[in-house]
Protein backbone atom coordinates (compact mmCIF):
# COMPACT_ATOMS: atom_id res chain seq x y z
CA UNK A 1 0.00 0.00 0.00
CA UNK A 2 1.14 3.56 -0.90
CA UNK A 3 -0.92 6.62 0.60
CA UNK A 4 -1.31 10.24 -1.36
CA UNK A 5 -2.91 11.90 1.39
CA UNK A 6 -2.16 15.27 -0.45
CA UNK A 7 -4.66 13.58 -3.09
CA UNK A 8 -6.97 11.81 -0.91
CA UNK A 9 -5.31 8.62 -2.83
CA UNK A 10 -4.39 5.12 -1.40
CA UNK A 11 -2.65 2.64 -4.19
CA UNK A 12 -3.16 -1.22 -2.70
CA UNK A 13 -2.55 -4.10 -4.11
CA UNK A 14 -1.57 -7.93 -2.56
CA UNK A 15 -0.42 -11.03 -4.57
CA UNK A 16 -2.74 -12.53 -7.23
CA UNK A 17 -5.48 -9.55 -6.10
CA UNK A 18 -4.72 -7.18 -8.50
CA UNK A 19 -3.92 -3.74 -8.24
CA UNK A 20 -6.23 -0.75 -7.04
CA UNK A 21 -6.62 2.97 -6.43
CA UNK A 22 -9.17 3.57 -3.88
CA UNK A 23 -11.37 1.45 -5.51
CA UNK A 24 -10.67 1.25 -8.92
CA UNK A 25 -8.65 -1.15 -10.41
CA UNK A 26 -5.09 -0.10 -11.76
CA UNK A 27 -3.73 -1.01 -15.26
CA UNK A 28 -0.47 0.18 -16.23
CA UNK A 29 0.03 2.36 -19.33
CA UNK A 30 0.16 0.33 -22.87
CA UNK A 31 2.23 2.54 -24.72
CA UNK A 32 4.57 0.47 -27.38
CA UNK A 33 7.01 3.34 -27.14
CA UNK A 34 8.72 5.86 -24.68
CA UNK A 35 7.67 8.98 -26.63
CA UNK A 36 3.71 7.61 -25.92
CA UNK A 37 4.40 8.70 -22.35
CA UNK A 38 6.26 10.12 -19.11
CA UNK A 39 8.87 8.28 -17.39
CA UNK A 40 9.13 8.95 -13.68
CA UNK A 41 12.99 8.77 -12.92
CA UNK A 42 14.83 9.54 -9.46
CA UNK A 43 18.54 9.60 -8.39
CA UNK A 44 20.25 8.76 -5.07
CA UNK A 45 23.15 10.56 -3.33
CA UNK A 46 24.98 6.98 -3.47
CA UNK A 47 25.03 7.38 -7.07
CA UNK A 48 27.34 9.34 -9.60
CA UNK A 49 25.05 12.16 -11.28
CA UNK A 50 26.31 11.32 -14.79
CA UNK A 51 24.20 7.81 -14.22
CA UNK A 52 20.73 9.46 -14.50
CA UNK A 53 22.06 12.52 -16.72
CA UNK A 54 23.47 9.53 -19.30
CA UNK A 55 19.80 8.03 -18.71
CA UNK A 56 17.75 11.53 -19.22
CA UNK A 57 20.34 11.95 -22.30
CA UNK A 58 19.26 8.34 -23.95
CA UNK A 59 15.64 8.84 -22.68
CA UNK A 60 15.51 12.35 -24.72
CA UNK A 61 17.08 11.31 -28.08
CA UNK A 62 14.28 8.54 -27.64
CA UNK A 63 11.67 11.36 -27.71
CA UNK A 64 10.98 10.54 -24.62
CA UNK A 65 9.62 12.41 -21.64
CA UNK A 66 10.20 12.62 -17.79
CA UNK A 67 9.12 13.74 -14.78
CA UNK A 68 10.68 14.02 -10.90
CA UNK A 69 7.97 13.20 -7.92
CA UNK A 70 10.17 13.15 -5.20
CA UNK A 71 8.97 10.40 -4.16
CA UNK A 72 10.43 6.92 -5.48
CA UNK A 73 7.50 5.03 -3.97
CA UNK A 74 4.70 7.00 -5.55
CA UNK A 75 6.29 7.04 -8.53
CA UNK A 76 5.69 3.39 -8.50
CA UNK A 77 2.17 4.01 -7.94
CA UNK A 78 1.57 6.31 -10.53
CA UNK A 79 3.18 3.28 -12.95
CA UNK A 80 1.23 1.00 -11.53
CA UNK A 81 -1.97 3.49 -12.53
CA UNK A 82 -1.01 3.94 -15.67
CA UNK A 83 0.02 8.02 -15.51
CA UNK A 84 3.50 7.03 -15.99
CA UNK A 85 4.78 4.99 -18.76
CA UNK A 86 7.61 3.71 -16.81
CA UNK A 87 10.01 4.50 -14.39
CA UNK A 88 14.19 4.56 -13.37
CA UNK A 89 16.25 4.76 -10.51
CA UNK A 90 19.57 3.53 -10.22
CA UNK A 91 19.25 3.09 -6.89
CA UNK A 92 16.89 3.21 -3.84
CA UNK A 93 16.34 1.46 -0.59
CA UNK A 94 13.89 -0.95 -0.23
CA UNK A 95 10.96 0.49 1.78
CA UNK A 96 10.53 2.78 -1.27
CA UNK A 97 10.51 -0.12 -3.56
CA UNK A 98 8.83 -2.80 -1.96
CA UNK A 99 5.29 -1.86 -2.38
CA UNK A 100 5.47 -0.17 -5.83
CA UNK A 101 6.72 -3.56 -7.15
CA UNK A 102 3.66 -5.28 -6.45
CA UNK A 103 1.44 -2.95 -7.51
CA UNK A 104 3.53 -2.96 -10.71
CA UNK A 105 3.49 -6.44 -11.43
CA UNK A 106 -0.36 -7.07 -9.63
CA UNK A 107 -1.31 -4.08 -12.46
CA UNK A 108 0.18 -5.64 -15.21
CA UNK A 109 3.80 -4.27 -15.19
CA UNK A 110 7.31 -5.73 -14.75
CA UNK A 111 9.89 -4.83 -12.89
CA UNK A 112 14.09 -5.51 -12.61
CA UNK A 113 14.73 -7.88 -9.79
CA UNK A 114 15.24 -5.60 -6.79
CA UNK A 115 16.17 -8.39 -4.48
CA UNK A 116 19.42 -9.30 -6.44
CA UNK A 117 22.68 -8.69 -4.99
CA UNK A 118 21.29 -8.46 -1.48
CA UNK A 119 18.79 -5.70 -2.66
CA UNK A 120 16.87 -5.79 0.54
CA UNK A 121 19.43 -5.03 2.47
CA UNK A 122 21.51 -2.72 0.63
CA UNK A 123 19.10 -1.13 -1.99
CA UNK A 124 19.20 -1.77 -6.05
CA UNK A 125 18.38 0.17 -9.01
CA UNK A 126 14.77 0.19 -9.74
CA UNK A 127 12.92 -0.25 -13.29
CA UNK A 128 8.97 -0.24 -13.42
CA UNK A 129 6.75 -0.38 -17.32
CA UNK A 130 4.68 -2.55 -19.04
CA UNK A 131 6.60 -5.59 -21.19
CA UNK A 132 7.32 -3.50 -23.78
CA UNK A 133 8.63 -0.47 -21.66
CA UNK A 134 10.51 -1.83 -19.52
CA UNK A 135 12.90 -3.64 -21.72
CA UNK A 136 13.29 -0.23 -23.76
CA UNK A 137 14.45 1.15 -20.19
CA UNK A 138 16.28 -1.11 -19.35
CA UNK A 139 18.37 -0.60 -22.60
CA UNK A 140 18.93 2.75 -21.58
CA UNK A 141 19.53 2.23 -18.31
CA UNK A 142 22.21 -0.35 -19.15
CA UNK A 143 24.93 2.33 -20.48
Amino acid sequence: MICDPNHDEVFHACKGGGAWLNDAPMQVHPGLTLKEGVTGISNSPKIAPEIITGFIQRLLLQEGMFVRLGSGALTAAWVAAGRLIGFYEPHTNAWDALAGLVLVREAGGVSNDFLAGNGLRNGNAILLGNPTIYEQIKALSDH
